[in-house]
C-alpha cells in the first residue's frame, strides 16, 4: 500500500524498539516514509520495506555508503539495465534498509535474481526475495526507489 499524505489503515503500534506492530492481526509489518510518501507492507511472514528518494552522489560517495561489495552490485546493476548509477546504488541501499527492517542478517549476501516483472529489479538475500523498482512520483522533485522483501514461508 503507497499512500501519499495519509496513513496507513492499520491500527499500528510501536514495540520498545522502535519496530511498527500491527495491532488488527495482520501479522508482520514493515512500514517505510521519504517526505509524504509512505509505503506499508504487511504479511503473515516476515517483511521489509523502503522507499527512497533517488539523490546524486559520487562513485567514492556511493562506494563509502554502500561498501565494497554492495557498491560493485550497485555499479552491475547500473551496467546490465543502463540506469544511472544514483538508481542503482539506491535500489541497493532500499534493499539494504528491508534487510534490516525484516530482521535478516546485515551482510546477508545480495545476488542478482530473476524478475518477475520487466520494471523490477529482484535481488536473492538469503530466505528473502527483494523487489525494487525505480518510478517517477508525481509533484517531488526526484525520482525515488521503493523496495519490498518478502521471506519465503
Amino acid at each position: 500500500e503507497v499512500t501519499r499524505g495519509r496513513r496507513p489503515h492499520h491500527d499500528i503500534t510501536k514495540r520498545d524498539d522502535g519496530r511498527p506492530e500491527a495491532g488488527d492481526g495482520a501479522g508482520a509489518i514493515s512500514i517505510a516514509h521519504a517526505g509524504d510518501l509512505t509505503l506499508t507492507v504487511t504479511d503473515e511472514v516476515a517483511v521489509g520495506c523502503d522507499v527512497e528518494p533517488v539523490a546524486p552522489r559520487s562513485q567514492e560517495a556511493w562506494a563509502d555508503l554502500l561498501g565494497p561489495e554492495r557498491f560493485e552490485l550497485a555499479a552491475l546493476i547500473a551496467r546490465e539495465r543502463v540506469e544511472p548509477l544514483d538508481v542503482a546504488a539506491t535500489r541497493v541501499w532500499a534493499a539494504l534498509e528491508c534487510v534490516k527492517k525484516a530482521g535478516l542478517m546485515r551482510d546477508v549476501p545480495l545476488l542478482v535474481g530473476t524478475p518477475r516483472h520487466r520494471e523490477a529489479i529482484v535481488l536473492d538475500a538469503g530466505p528473502a526475495v527483494i523487489a525494487t523498482w525505480a518510478k517517477d512520483v508525481r509533484g517531488t522533485d526526484a525520482a525515488h526507489v521503493f523496495a519490498v522483501l518478502v521471506t519465503s514461508r
